[in-house]
């Protein structure tokens, strides 16, 4: 008799083996499946960076392009312009000349919006601009006084 429960513990035992090795060899393949998906997505992923940046730079191998976007006459001599700029959207163009006047010029319509003064005393010239910084448009003059 105690052989025969020997017997059913030991195939008990193997099916209760058998049953545990079945279900990691299921997980087993469930995770390679998965890792094998994340490789997938790497690699997508550093293909996509690669045409992301082959589009992004295509443009710099083509001919240059140079667009007129406005024109103004020229001012005289003693009023020659220092400083010329634009607001960030490219709208409006703006000049700074030697006597301090700035004059806001709307660039679609070709046309002066605005003039203004610096506050100079009597005579006094500029003779030097220096702008700020690049994405904000301030400026520095320095004057002969």
């Amino acid at each position: 008799m105690k052989t025969d429960s020997n017997i059913e513990q030991k195939k008990a035992h193997e099916i209760e083996r058998e049953r545990y090795y079945r279900n990691l060899y299921r997980k087993d393949r469930f995770i390679a499946q998965l890792i094998k998906l994340a490789g997938y997505g790497v690699i997508a992923s550093i293909l996509a960076i690669i045409f992301f940046l082959v589009y992004q730079s295509f443009p710099l191998a083509k001919d240059a392009k140079i667009k007129e976007l406005f024109t103004m006459p020229l001012p005289s001599p003693e009023n020659k312009v220092l400083l010329t700029g634009t607001d960030e959207y490219k709208d409006v163009f703006y000049t700074l000349n030697a006597r301090g006047k700035i004059a806001f010029f709307r660039r679609e319509e070709n046309k002066l919006i605005e003039q203004q003064r610096l506050p100079l005393h009597d005579n006094e010239k500029i003779l030097t601009v220096s702008r700020g910084a690049l994405n904000r448009e301030l400026f520095a003059v320095g004057t002969d006084s």
